[in-house]
């Protein structure tokens, strides 16, 4: 199917939500009118997704997009920062979940990724190799050393999403469910009648429940694998 088909059938999606029918007639001047808001809406959609926070106050790491150790380039001696590619919306900030410096395939220094209130460059202050994102930047806690030097920066990322255009319809396999788009744009595209209307139409909370449970997935796919141990805390007594 090309390209302009699957954003079709993607707009007819969207129709079907708030008007409980397809488009008459898409191909017309007033049928890609609404093509084109469709796709305005889906990326001003992928902004809120991508600038979404948790219960902590951290973005969102969609589990659709998750990088694990995703090269950011190489780096000299001396220097405490590489840039953030352009590609990547955030670095992942979870136990156990490392940035790695690797020389000739050999890892050479781990780094905890934290706030960056949390970073110091006094001399002494910490033994910790931490790092934090700053701005475009991710910083280090103390200036590569000649060990580290030339080695490559990698760490668990999440990627941009892929806006959409009319060359150009990635998201609608990578967001999942795609349902999460579809109510989400139709949520958009009707939000100035529900406010003026003060209607509440079931696909805005078939929206909301679908993105907690997209946030709620995201989240747990973050945390590192550890063992449940039973705990005997409570036994007392002799045996």
């Amino acid at each position: 199917m090309a390209v302009t088909d699957d954003i079709t059938a993607f707009a007819q999606s969207i129709y079907r939500v708030f008007k409980g029918r397809t488009y008459d007639d898409i191909t017309s001047v007033d049928g890609q009118d609404y093509v084109a808001q469709v796709i305005d809406q889906t990326n001003q959609l992928l902004d809120e997704l991508e600038t979404l926070t948790d219960t902590n106050n951290n973005l969102v790491d969609w589990w659709w997009t998750k990088q694990r150790q995703y090269e950011f380039g190489t780096i000299a001696a001396g220097d405490d920062f590489i840039a953030i590619l352009d590609t990547v919306n955030n670095v992942i900030k979870a136990p156990r979940r490392y940035v790695t410096i690797t020389v000739n395939g050999v890892i050479v220094s781990k780094w905890k990724v934290v706030a960056p209130e949390q970073i110091s460059n006094a001399p002494g202050a910490t033994v910790q190799l931490l790092c934090a994102v700053e701005g475009k930047d991710l910083v280090f806690s103390r200036p590569f050393t000649d060990d580290e030097d030339g080695g490559t920066v990698k760490a668990d990322v999440t990627l941009l999403l892929p806006r959409m255009a009319l060359d150009n319809a990635d998201i609608l396999t990578v967001v999942t469910p795609k349902q999460l788009l579809i109510l989400g744009v139709a949520k958009n595209i009707t939000l100035p009648d529900i406010v003026q209307g003060g209607l509440s139409p079931s696909y805005v909370q078939k929206y909301t429940d679908l993105l907690q449970s997209a946030i709620t997935r995201s989240m747990s796919s973050t945390e590192s694998d550890s063992v449940s141990r039973e705990s005997f805390a409570g036994i007392g007594g002799i045996y």
